[in-house]
């Protein structure tokens, strides 16, 4: 038997051949937790609720191949579930459960109403941007901590030699050291 694993904003689920749902996994804690844990995937980690479910769906249920539309998330879950790991891209049971996942979610009573399924979704999808703009960001910022650091040691290091050239030089021609200033101008 195989079943085909489908990641969402709301959960994850497994599905038989037919495409009907024979496990799920739905995200709790709200449309910031989700987008947490969707980042995680969509990173290529597999989050330990996604792992403990595909784990206790292996015991109930027998299946010998596990495929997923997802590589990230199927590569992160290699080694670590007792089955077979397949990537299928498309993956038609895929796309089509995709596609009627607000009817689904109102079937099975996650959201009261459509509009509320598109609100999450949206909301997710607002955490998600945020925060793969915060992770540039702080990408942006290491770059810049980093080049006023290197600038810092820069001027460090030639405030160190000009002093060690000024005390060598005033041992010879000690005058010069109250006529210049300057270290580039003492230095020439």
């Amino acid at each position: 038997m195989q079943l085909y694993i489908v990641d969402s904003p709301i959960g994850i689920f497994a599905l038989n051949d037919a495409g009907e749902i024979v496990g799920k996994s739905l995200f709790k804690g709200g449309s910031a937790e989700a987008a947490k844990l969707v980042a995680k995937i969509n990173k290529g980690e597999a989050p330990e609720e996604v792992t403990n479910f595909l784990r206790g769906l292996a015991k109930r249920r027998k299946f010998k191949k596990l495929i997923f539309d997802n590589p990230k998330l199927a590569g992160a879950l290699e080694g670590r579930i007792a089955a077979e790991i397949h990537v299928q891209r498309p993956c038609p049971a895929a796309s089509k459960f995709r596609r009627k996942l607000a009817s689904t979610a109102l079937k099975l009573k996650v959201f009261k109403s459509e509009v509320e399924f598109e609100d999450f979704v949206r909301d997710v999808s607002l955490q998600l941007a945020s925060l793969s703009v915060r992770e540039a960001a702080a990408k942006r910022d290491a770059f810049a901590i980093q080049a006023a650091r290197a600038l810092d040691d820069l001027d460090k290091t030639l405030n160190l030699f000009s002093g060690r050239i000024r005390e060598w030089y005033g041992l010879i021609f000690p005058e010069l050291n109250g006529l210049i200033e300057s270290h580039e101008a003492y230095l020439k």
